[in-house]
């Protein structure tokens, strides 16, 4: 029912987490109205929380995973790469 961390990718689309899930919403400001329009869901390796765009390589992303304490480096498709 809520988002724990999200970051807009180079395409222009905004990349979500929620709390506890290892997905990512990908949404997208509509040409109009307030509801953002959903494009899809992408499995990661983190459980959600933060996240983080890294600015040197683009499509890398960056999360944590809470159960082992580790930061995950993800690949993530962007519009960019189709």
């Amino acid at each position: 029912m809520s988002i724990s961390g999200g970051g807009w990718g180079l395409d222009g689309r905004l990349y979500l987490t929620g709390h506890d899930l290892p997905e990512l919403y990908v949404v997208a400001i509509p040409m109009g109205g307030g509801v953002l329009d959903h494009i899809e869901t992408l499995r990661i390796e983190a459980e959600g929380q933060a996240i983080d765009w890294d600015g040197t390589q683009p499509g890398m992303l960056y999360g944590i995973t809470r159960r082992t304490r580790e930061i995950v480096a993800m690949k993530i498709p962007t519009l960019l790469d189709q």
